[in-house]
């Protein structure tokens, strides 16, 4: 005689096949989480004094030149604990059309390559607009031109005009003060003063009678930012 299984045998047929093949599934993938459980355990902070996430990296990046997201030019992988001058290091920059990162002290130079493309002559008025800190920051911008404030360019002439920036911190009135017995210049006078942070400027070159103006920007970094390192560590001091 053959059985018939009822609606209430065969739901609970099916709920407990269900339940086998849930507990068959956790089982397996706990099983195939254990590794990884393993690993994660071994990079966990412990009695070394380790740390998660990636290894400690340096970089030394002092290629200074054109861009608008100079995060990445000027990249700070100082994850250690000992010394973070990250929180100076970083600022704002402007939105411009050239964009030069330096150090306190230094001059750069900016050459603009000026085409006349027509059989005739061209008068150029040169001017370059004040400098804009921006935030506050305590920077001194100074520039000039080097072809003078007007130029005639010849037929079919291209002609490179330069524009000279010098960049600096404003001093404190004790450091302006400051002086050895031997009345040597500080370093404060030879290199100017550093900036205490990360200070940006931007100023407006004109080219009257050849191109539209073009906004030149510069971030000032402290001379700790991205230095060179150099540990004390090498055990060879007499």
């Amino acid at each position: 005689m053959s059985t018939t299984r009822t609606a209430p045998d065969l739901i609970a047929s099916l709920k407990t096949g269900w339940n086998d093949a849930v507990q068959q599934w956790w089982d397996q993938s706990q099983a195939a989480l254990d590794p990884w459980r393993q690993a994660w355990d071994t990079m966990a902070p412990g009695a070394s004094g380790q740390t998660l996430g990636m290894p400690r990296r340096h970089h030394h990046e002092h290629e200074h030149g054109r861009g608008h997201g100079h995060a990445d030019d000027h990249a700070h992988g100082h994850a250690h604990t000992r010394c973070d001058c990250e929180s100076h290091c970083g600022c704002s920059i402007p939105e411009a059309d050239i964009v030069l990162h330096a150090r306190a002290g230094e001059e750069r130079v900016i050459p603009f390559l000026l085409r006349n493309p027509w059989r005739r002559e061209r008068e150029v008025a040169v001017a370059v607009g004040a400098w804009h800190v921006c935030e506050g920051g305590r920077l001194e911008v100074r520039s000039e031109v080097d072809a003078g404030e007007s130029l005639t360019l010849q037929p079919c002439e291209n002609r490179v005009v330069r524009l000279g920036v010098r960049v600096q911190g404003i001093c404190d009135d004790t450091k302006n003060a400051k002086g050895d017995t031997n009345g040597d210049p500080t370093d404060e006078r030879r290199f100017g003063c550093d900036v205490e942070s990360c200070a940006s400027a931007y100023a407006d070159v004109r080219f009257e009678g050849c191109a539209r103006p073009q906004r030149v920007a510069v971030v000032v970094h402290p001379a700790s930012c991205n230095a060179v390192e150099l540990p004390c560590d090498c055990g060879c001091c007499c």
